[in-house]
């Protein structure tokens, strides 16, 4: 099972999250549903750190990828992040609608 852990703050910001496991979906290589977590995730990282600018630093080591945002001074830049962190989000919860005994989605605020 892919276990996905959002991470929000008391403005309920994402803040970061943690993905770990294999959904065993389907063999290692083939299965669709740790495919999609890792297209949604991995783009999102990659988008905040490409389109927007902002350094990250994710950790990532086989079946585990952890990623920390950190809270933008420019309040534009802040936004576009939190929209492109909560279009993840979104697209998890739809997964998880569709594979619900594949994914765990847990949000907890920090």
């Amino acid at each position: 099972m892919v276990e996905i852990i959002v991470y929000k703050n008391r403005a309920d910001e994402v803040v970061s999250f943690q993905v770990h496991g294999h959904a065993g979906y389907a063999d290692q290589g083939q299965d669709i549903v740790c495919s999609a977590v890792s297209v949604l995730t991995l783009n999102t990282v990659n988008s905040i750190s490409h389109l927007l600018g902002i350094k990250l630093e994710p950790t990532s080591d086989l079946g585990i990828l952890e990623c920390h945002f950190p809270k933008q001074q420019d309040l534009l830049q802040q936004e576009k992040m939190q929209l492109l962190l909560q279009s993840m989000v979104l697209g998890i919860q739809a997964i998880k609608d569709n594979y619900s005994e594949y994914i765990e989605y847990k949000t907890k605020h920090v």
